[in-house]
């Protein structure tokens, strides 16, 4: 890929974001979907409209249920948006958490692993 530094492995390039972060991952996978081989977001929300353009994508979401930033069905809408559109992407939800899920997502040994082992064909 034209421009990307030649220590990037173009197969493994990855996005993830809290918060608005959550909703600017959607937006990179929904404008980039070509150079992405997953997405990670965290209590976000998307344009359900478009979920057919990235349900191809791997992506494993995040949010906790008693969220008082982000509405904890903003993630669960765009999950089933993806999975109606084909998609297989992975749902996880934090019972007793609020907007702060860092921690317990990105600390998650089976969170990088599965992550990292994401390549593009």
């Amino acid at each position: 890929m034209a421009g990307l530094n030649p220590a990037i492995d173009p197969t493994r390039v990855y996005v993830t974001g809290l918060s608005r972060g959550g909703f600017g991952t959607f937006d990179f996978l929904y404008r980039r979907p070509e150079l992405v081989a997953a997405g990670m977001p965290l209590c976000g929300g998307a344009d359900l409209n478009l979920a057919a353009t990235i349900a191809h994508i791997p992506i494993w979401i995040f949010h906790g249920e008693v969220d008082p930033v982000i509405p904890f069905r903003h993630s669960t809408d765009i999950y089933e948006a993806l999975q109606k559109a084909g998609g297989t992407p992975k749902l996880t939800t934090y019972s007793t958490l609020g907007h702060g899920i860092w921690q317990e997502t990105y600390y998650n040994p089976e969170v990088l692993k599965w992550l990292f082992a994401q390549r593009k064909d």
